[in-house]
């Protein structure tokens, strides 16, 4: 249950929010990290369902809000539904609403801020884009993921996706696009001290096994239709290695150097024409990732 309603300055700070399904991987995870952030009672968890077991084994741990939702379909329209409701709901009684997937970890830049808490403590603005990384699995350099041990002993490199550019610290109602990726009502600059690791591709056989299972679940035909989550239907080994490393990582070959040629005339037309204001270096590295290795004081600080 959501707690009792609370008005202008009585109401706490930020409420915690997900949903998920069959998340035995990563909403323990999820839990670990958010845990030592949030209160039990402000962290709320949609259940569409599960039955692997992973809410059980999660609340014999940790203590948070469960929700069971029923729905027949694996749905991104009928998700972003449940959720911006859900978010409305709280932002009744928390002044900040957190929604994020189970396998995202919001991280302020540890050199200029404590912890998620002090950042949200100190935060004044109706909504705030995060800067999105992914965390990635370099398969020649790193051994299966072990999950007993600290991921970030095991794992060092990330790379930066703007489609982790997200909206989803709010204290107003945010109209979500399906994904989650962007919302109608919140647009801007994204703040750079602000990351969202995105840990869906951690470990590679941890990634195929859920997008196989993923799979095999009845998608809702607009979903479908309308190509969301197309990359949990990918079913061809050899086509999700190549979703899982992103062509634009791959240097070398005439086509990366040809669509550096082409990119490096636009930022040349736009900066003569003074439409832009950043280097090339900066310019390119929003449109062309690059894959680097994560800031010690990352790594070292362990935050999961």
């Amino acid at each position: 249950m959501s707690p009792a309603p609370q008005v202008g300055p009585l109401k706490k700070k930020c409420a915690l929010l997900t949903l998920v399904k069959n998340e035995n991987i990563f909403l323990p995870l999820w839990l670990q990290y958010y845990s030592k952030i949030f209160n039990p009672e402000d962290i709320y968890i949609l259940d569409h369902e599960s039955n692997d077991g992973s809410i059980e084994e999660c609340l014999k741990k940790y203590s948070f809000q469960h929700i069971p939702l029923r729905w027949g379909y694996y749905d991104e329209i009928w998700k972003v539904e449940r959720v911006r409701e859900k978010q409305r709901e709280l932002l009744q009684f928390y002044e900040y609403v957190l929604f994020t997937d189970a396998d995202e970890i919001l991280i302020p830049n540890p050199r200029k801020f404590g912890s998620l808490r002090n950042y949200i403590d100190g935060l004044d603005r109706d909504y705030v884009l995060s800067t999105g990384f992914q965390l990635i699995h370099q398969r020649g350099l790193e051994p299966r993921l072990d999950l007993r041990r600290p991921l970030l002993e095991q794992r060092s490199y990330w790379y930066p996706d703007k489609m982790y550019d997200k909206p989803l610290l709010a204290r107003k109602p945010l109209d979500w696009m399906p994904g989650f990726h962007e919302a109608k009502n919140a647009s801007g600059v994204r703040d750079p001290d602000l990351w969202l690791l995105h840990l869906h591709k951690m470990d590679f056989d941890i990634c195929w096994l859920k997008h196989q299972a993923i799979a095999k679940l009845s998608h809702h035909p607009d979903c479908v239709k309308k190509k969301f989550s197309w990359h949990y239907r990918i079913l061809n080994l050899r086509e999700f290695e190549d979703y899982f490393i992103p062509r634009e990582l791959k240097k070398g070959g005439a086509r990366h150097y040809l669509k550096k040629g082409i990119l490096f005339f636009e930022w040349l037309k736009e900066t003569l024409l003074k439409q832009n204001s950043l280097s090339w270096s900066e310019w390119i590295s929003e449109r062309i990732p690059k894959m680097t290795k994560m800031p010690q004081d990352l790594i070292q600080k362990k935050v999961i």
